[in-house]
């Protein structure tokens, strides 16, 4: 979490448009979906 804004930070993320993006390895799609099952406010998604 950002100490300036109190929002979280995408470690690694790249924007794109209003978007941030990052890749993740395959090993990592278990934890990054249960992440996004979990979003309170829905902003994190699984593609690919």
């Amino acid at each position: 979490m950002s100490k300036r804004d109190g929002k979280c930070v995408l470690v690694g993320g790249k924007k794109k448009g209003q978007v941030y993006r990052a890749d993740f390895g395959e090993h990592e799609r278990d934890q990054n979906e249960k992440a996004a099952d979990v979003c309170p406010v829905d902003v994190i998604r699984v593609e690919g």
